[in-house]
């Protein structure tokens, strides 16, 4: 039996609404965060828009590729959402939607839906504990921050 795990939480960074949106499109978030990289499947070399298909994990020696589909992108609207998944493993859904909370801050609004596919991806569903999620929200922010103020990424702990 599939099991399911539901996370959100928020975090504010030091930027503009627009500057902190495009930090979570794919290659937006390739500026800060330190593990991350993606293959363009569909299109490749365009701006993020919805439908677009990409890969991680085809070289980083993971148990294999993740395939992802930008499932929402609305840029005025400032939210992005993803479909991923880890075949045979488990899907999940990830959501940002970013806030201007003045002109040089923004919240950062984060969900995920989680669901196993398989044991293994039960396992992974019963460990995304709201402590990790939590742990991962303030590794974000932090990274962000460290990136707006220094221009570099922050090693992944």
């Amino acid at each position: 039996m599939a099991k399911r795990v539901s996370r959100s939480g928020t975090f504010e960074c030091g930027t503009d609404v627009e500057h902190a949106f495009a930090l979570f499109t794919p290659e937006g978030e390739k500026q800060w965060a330190a593990r991350w990289n993606f293959e363009p499947i569909f299109p490749v070399g365009s701006p993020t828009s919805e439908n677009d298909v990409f890969l991680t994990g085809t070289s980083d020696h993971s148990e294999g590729p993740s395939v992802w589909i930008v499932t929402r992108y609305s840029r005025g609207g400032h939210e992005i959402e993803y479909q991923r998944v880890d075949p045979g493993v488990k899907v999940g859904r990830i959501r940002v939607q970013c806030r201007e909370t003045d002109e040089r801050r923004t919240e950062v609004r984060v969900e995920y839906v989680y669901t196993g596919l398989s044991e293994k991806g039960n396992a992974f569903v019963e460990h995304f504990s709201v402590d990790e999620f939590t742990r991962m929200l303030t590794h974000w922010s932090n990274a962000i921050d460290h990136f707006l103020t220094t221009g570099q990424k922050l090693p992944h702990p």
